[in-house]
């Protein structure tokens, strides 16, 4: 991890109380999250243009 990304984290886990490893962890689980819900509108947004392509066609 660069050098600044790992100040940010100590500064954030310092506001917060935490550990390094506690804040690491978490903001790696909340990065995730975010991740699973770009993928699922990600998703979405696919099947529905698949849909308006094929309903287009049949129309």
């Amino acid at each position: 991890m660069a050098p600044h990304l790992l100040r940010r984290l100590d500064a954030v886990a310092k506001a917060l109380d935490m550990d390094r490893s506690e804040a690491l962890r978490t903001a790696v689980a909340r990065w995730l999250e975010e991740e699973e819900r770009n993928a699922a509108c990600r998703d979405r947004v696919l099947k529905v243009r698949a849909t308006s392509g094929a309903a287009s066609r049949i129309a």
